[in-house]
């Protein structure tokens, strides 16, 4: 069984750079990829993923605001990414 993914962040470089890793592990099946938070939350209900990737400063809703707009129930395990060492810590 696969670990269904999806990758959401507003950089295209980003997004790739996360794709490429996850095409070298057999155990991860990428299931959809978001640039912006509004259309990630319709994805996330669409395509159930059971883990997201997604970008912590996204203009609109940020990858944390995308999780908060999800019932529990529905939100995915996540790794936050960012570019910003201030996020990191």
């Amino acid at each position: 069984m696969k670990i269904r993914v999806m990758i959401i962040d507003d950089e295209p470089l980003a997004r790739l750079a996360v794709k490429v890793r996850l095409a070298r592990r057999d155990a991860f099946e990428l299931v959809g990829e978001f640039g912006d938070g509004a259309s990630a939350v319709e994805g996330i209900v669409a395509l159930q993923p059971d883990l997201v990737f997604v970008d912590v400063e996204m203009p609109g809703k940020s990858g944390l605001e995308v999780l908060a707009a999800l019932p529990p129930a529905q939100r995915p395990m996540a790794i936050l990414l960012t570019a910003y060492d201030s996020f990191a810590l």
